[in-house]
């Protein structure tokens, strides 16, 4: 076993010579590792920031402005002062004075008289189918317009109830509008201070009543106008009146008339209503609002509405055709007057608004 050693020895001596020297106490792989002096003086210093708040101008203005709304939060503000009347309100106060005053003038002392307007073909077809009315002969005659327009649909209303009057027809009234039946107590009011008859005669009108479903329940009253009706806002049997015995269908009237002021309702009549009367005639009191919409259906061949009359103009043409003075004769004398004030008015504004302006463009 010594041999052995003895003969390895020299081996291992040979071995170690032949190996790579150690170069000064380094590792192999620290040879290529980067010095950590020159790391630490290629790292960059870290950039400074600012703990201040960067603020851009338009921040800035919005927030002085919302300072300065919670600083008046606590403030009352101060009452305005009291100005003068400017020229402009002058001048305002002025032309609504001048319309008064002609307004007035007419309704003291109607003069000057001004010319009826001209009866128009649809409008004398009315009177025609009026005048040859025979007595007790059954009319169907519907209210339908608002209070608020009474001003200019009450000289139509009156005109044709008058005449249905005096001729003794007899009339049974309806509507499609909830208050309705006042209008229509109301405009005999108004009639009976120039017609005599006695309010609530069952021998010359009936109030029937209120029919609602608009263009549904005027179906109904076409193709059922017994079962639609049965009964006065009195609660009155209708159909036991003498005048309405031989009333089976809507087309056993006389005639049917509509004084309304909106298009849509006497849109409805004409085609729920229209094709149902045969013979009978169709006749629309209007306001004149509406004549673009429901002068098309008179115009149309054959007609479906048989006469028209709209607004103030119509009803003083009726009430001159008649020779029964109502409202419609005074109501167009100051309407007259007053259109004619009205454009004398707009023609003097006129006038000096031009030469303001030319005076400015040659200073």
């Amino acid at each position: 076993m010594t041999e052995d050693k003895q003969n390895e020895t020299p081996q291992n001596h040979k071995h170690s010579d032949s190996a790579e020297p150690e170069n000064d106490g380094k590792l192999p792989w620290q040879e290529r590792a980067i010095p950590i002096e020159q790391a630490a003086s290629d790292a960059e210093q870290p950039k400074p920031y600012s703990t201040k708040i960067h603020v851009t101008e338009e921040q800035k203005t919005n927030t002085l402005l919302l300072e300065e709304i919670i600083r008046s939060e606590g403030v009352a503000p101060r009452a305005p002062r009291k100005t003068r009347i400017s020229q402009i309100s002058t001048l305002r106060i002025a032309i609504a004075l001048a319309l008064i005053i002609a307004m007035i003038w007419m309704t003291v002392f109607d003069l000057p008289e001004f010319t009826f307007p001209a009866v128009l073909p649809e409008t004398r077809y009315i009177h025609q189918v009026l005048q040859t009315t025979p007595p007790n002969a059954p009319i169907l005659l519907s209210f339908d317009y608002e209070p608020g327009f009474a001003g200019e649909m009450d000289p139509g209303a009156t005109a044709i109830l008058s005449q249905l009057l005096s001729s003794n027809a007899y009339l049974m009234f309806v509507t499609t509008n909830p208050i309705g039946v006042a209008v229509t107590e109301r405009v005999l009011s108004l009639t009976s201070e120039n017609i005599s008859f006695q309010m609530g005669d069952p021998t010359q009108y009936v109030n029937a009543g209120y029919i609602p479903g608009g263009p549904t329940g005027l179906y109904s009253l076409a193709t059922s106008i017994r079962s639609t009706l049965p009964q006065s806002v009195n609660g009155d049997p209708i159909w036991q009146q003498p005048a309405l015995e031989d009333v089976h269908s809507i087309s056993d009237f006389y005639s049917i008339i509509v004084i309304t002021d909106s298009p849509d309702t006497g849109r409805a009549w004409i085609e729920q209503v229209g094709p149902q009367l045969g013979h009978t005639p169709l006749l629309i009191v209007a306001s004149a609002k509406t004549e673009p919409i429901l002068r098309p259906y008179y115009e149309a061949k054959p007609k479906q509405v048989q006469g028209l009359m709209f607004g103030l103009r119509g009803a003083a043409a009726t009430e001159n055709i008649t020779g029964i003075s109502n409202h419609a004769s005074n109501y167009w004398n100051s309407f007259s007057l007053t259109v004619i004030v009205a454009s004398v008015i707009l023609l003097v504004g006129g006038l000096v608004s031009a030469i303001s302006a030319a005076s400015k463009l040659d200073t």
